[in-house]
């Protein structure tokens, strides 16, 4: 996700135009909050400000530009952190953790076997011996393999000798006793697939460990529009005339 700074976004207001430092000077920071103050004295919007803090990252190399959610603990780049804590140094309220991508993820999940890759080894005759579940660096190399799938600078497949390792079983038909090959796990395996796609099917948005911001508006009265409304109370088109008197008005009268 690309970072717009102040010298990026499509309205500067209340500059008639985009500074060239990155920082529009009607943004303030004050306090835990961001505040832009407007044209008019009085009038301004707060936002809470975010801290980065507790983002991790778990490889200098990483250049993935969004944050991944792991189990309540946040991780993204080197590179994607420095952006979020350079918009909280200019007061830019419009890049943070809520309006940048966060990818949930549990490794409870991906480390709890499912009988649905143990069916479909064994229909593959394949034993895996080990992934990127597997070892105290479990974490890392999903991280890293996050990273690979995020770079557009890798090639189309990755390595699969990468991803872990495994051991084949493989088995010689027998027509005679429509056996071998793993044939007899056929319809086992359909079951399967279809009872894990309504068991995966979201039925609502998870939630990630971002906390969410909160805002406010202060408005102060225009006098100058208050005193031009109480000298001409009809408008643009001027005082309203007595509907008696006009040519409606005599239209309706009987002489």
């Amino acid at each position: 996700m690309k970072y717009n700074t102040h010298s990026d976004i499509r309205d500067p207001y209340p500059l008639e135009s985009n500074p060239t430092d990155g920082t529009n000077i009607n943004y303030i920071g004050t306090g835990g909050n961001f505040q832009l103050t407007g044209k008019f004295k009085g009038n301004s919007i707060d936002w809470s400000r975010q801290d980065t803090s507790s983002i991790k990252i778990a490889n200098p190399s990483h250049t993935f530009r969004f944050i991944v959610d792991v189990d309540g603990q946040l991780y993204t780049s080197e590179n994607f952190k420095r952006d979020l804590q350079d918009a909280i140094n200019k007061n830019n309220p419009y890049f943070n953790l809520e309006t940048v991508a966060v990818i949930p993820l549990s490794l409870q999940e991906l480390q709890t076997p499912n009988r649905t890759y143990d069916v479909g080894e064994r229909y593959a005759e394949a034993s895996v011996t080990s992934n990127l579940n597997t070892g105290g660096d479990s974490l890392n190399k999903i991280l890293d393999h996050i990273n690979w799938l995020s770079s557009s600078e890798n090639q189309e497949l990755r390595d699969i000798n990468e991803m872990g390792s495994w051991s084949l079983n493989t088995t010689e038909f027998n027509p005679s006793t429509n056996s071998g090959m793993a044939v007899e796990l056929t319809e086992e395996l359909e079951k399967e697939r279809l009872q894990t796609t309504k068991e995966t099917t979201p039925s609502s948005q998870k939630q990630t460990a971002v906390s969410t911001t909160s805002s406010s508006t202060t408005k102060q009265d225009n006098p100058n529009l208050n005193s031009a409304e109480n000298r001409d109370r009809g408008g643009i088109l001027g005082p309203k005339r007595d509907k008696g008197r006009g040519f409606l008005g005599r239209l309706g009268r009987r002489d």
